[in-house]
């Protein structure tokens, strides 16, 4: 069977209303993102003439200014330099709260589909950054581990979680290899004390307040120490 990919971009004219102009007006520097269907960022970028524009086309896209919400890690995001808030144009609140997760400066985020805006900032993420502090801790103090590989490509990261070893060779590791990550199924090897996570990183984060066990990302387990102290 053939499959076809057909873009879906949101085909109104996007312009900043009054109320986020005034709310940008206290940021010189601005980050401007957009999840895909909203790149038509021509009228935005004129409005924000008076602000220093910083522009970056993260890991994994497709174009200048669009946002995954995998992109979670500050280096992911590929910025020439640091701007004192983020301008996110999109609905909802998934990818606005990856650059939060990424980094520690506020996130404006602007809906051209009912023209409201939000000012989100760490605070909005508190118990994620909480249950995830603990969830580190809790791997450092461990030793048995498990590792869930998935097979979807582009986020299978069976060799690149081999470092584990390298990195904890205390530390017993036991490998699970599936499609897709089901939190019911941890409860069948009670013996693992904590999770480490390949796929997705926000299954180990927004999801993880829903956990009883805890998770962390590979790319922070092989950090965790200088990770907690900037938790």
């Amino acid at each position: 069977m053939d499959t076809i990919f057909i873009d879906a971009k949101y085909n109104k004219e996007i312009r900043l209303d009054e109320s986020v102009l005034k709310t940008l007006k206290k940021y010189k520097k601005i980050a401007l993102f957009a999840s895909v269907q909203f790149l038509n960022l021509e009228n935005v970028k004129e409005q924000l003439k008076d602000h220093k524009l910083i522009v970056s086309k993260p890991d994994r896209t497709n174009a200048t200014h669009q946002l995954l919400g995998c992109d979670v890690f500050h280096e992911n995001l590929k910025l020439p330099e640091e701007p004192d808030a983020f301008l996110y144009i999109g609905d909802g609140l998934f990818h606005p709260r990856a650059l939060l997760l990424a980094s520690d400066k506020p996130v404006i985020q602007f809906d051209p589909m009912d023209n409201s805006h939000k000012i989100l900032t760490r605070k909005d993420i508190k118990e994620i950054l909480k249950k995830y502090k603990g969830s580190l801790m809790k791997f450092l103090s461990s030793r048995y581990i498990g590792i869930f590989i998935t097979v979807k490509p582009g986020q299978q990261q069976f060799l690149f979680s081999k470092k584990l070893e390298e990195k904890y060779p205390n530390k017993d590791f036991y490998y699970f290899v599936g499609n897709n990550f089901d939190a019911s199924q941890t409860e069948n090897y009670s013996f693992i004390q904590a999770w480490i996570n390949t796929a997705c990183p926000r299954i180990s984060l927004d999801d993880s307040v829903n956990y009883s066990f805890p998770m962390v990302n590979i790319n922070d387990a092989l950090e965790a120490e200088e990770v907690l102290k900037k938790l």
